[in-house]
């Protein structure tokens, strides 16, 4: 009669552990079947430029996707290179009016969604101090040209000569003098900024004669409400216009009028 706790098998011996029982028969292997040369019952991998005997096969022609790209891209189209030209009137040259000028430039790029990392300048004065810790504090890299090296800046005197040229042809176009070159350089400035935003520009030519709701704070005054003026240039951060009436001072105003 056997124990209650143990159980024998045949070819089999079992040996207690605790609660547990421990087989110590000897486990069966499973024996590998003999190759006879024969194929296997699943296909092969072919393996791609390896023809079915092991040599090389020919080079079969790849499937173009229509828009892919052919070949590995070039320079122009990993990084692409946009030039934009900037300018606005200074009442001076020193530090704190040419660091208020670059600042606006700055704020302007952002706004239009670019990046500002570097700054490259001449030896000026003015672009060392208050210049110098304002770009450092808004993480700006300043980089300039040797001393004597006057067109190692070339880009910026390239930039400055043209500038000078659509402010004169656009004062030519007003009919009027010189001494409108700040608004003039204002409007221009403008102009280049739907060339670097690829719009069209929508508002009047320069100077050009325009009609605004004219200010006025009586109530009982039934006389026309719309005055002659003529056109500056417009003020994107104002949302509007700058205008001007003869004898008056330059003044903003929302909506203009023209003639078609």
């Amino acid at each position: 009669m056997m124990h209650r706790r143990y159980r024998q098998i045949s070819r089999c011996r079992w040996v207690r552990t605790g609660r547990r029982l421990r087989s110590l028969a000897p486990r069966r292997r499973a024996r590998r079947r003999p190759w006879d040369g024969s194929e296997a019952d699943e296909p092969l991998v072919q393996l791609p430029g390896v023809g079915e005997d092991g040599s090389e096969a020919a080079d079969e022609p790849l499937v173009q996707l229509p828009g892919a790209p052919q070949g590995p891209p070039n320079l122009d189209e990993v990084t692409e290179l946009r030039r934009s030209r900037m300018a606005l009137p200074m009442a001076s040259k020193k530090a704190k009016e040419v660091a208020n000028t670059v600042m606006e430039f700055v704020l302007r790029l952002r706004t239009e969604g670019f990046h500002v990392g570097r700054i490259h300048s001449d030896q000026g004065n003015e672009f060392a101090g208050e210049f110098k810790r304002w770009a450092k504090q808004r993480g700006i890299y300043l980089t300039k040209t040797p001393g004597d090296d006057p067109s190692g800046n070339g880009r910026a005197e390239v930039a400055v000569k043209a500038f000078k040229n659509q402010i004169r042809r656009t004062l030519r176009e007003a009919e009027e003098d010189s001494k409108w070159w700040p608004w003039a350089l204002r409007y221009v400035n403008e102009v280049n900024r739907c060339v670097r935003m690829e719009t069209k520009p929508e508002w009047p030519r320069f100077l050009q004669e325009v009609r605004v709701r004219k200010r006025t704070w009586n109530k009982d005054d039934l006389s026309t409400r719309v005055e002659k003026v003529r056109y500056l240039c417009p003020s994107v951060e104002n949302h509007g216009h700058w205008v001007v009436k003869d004898g008056e001072r330059p003044r903003l105003t929302r909506y203009v009028l023209t003639r078609r």
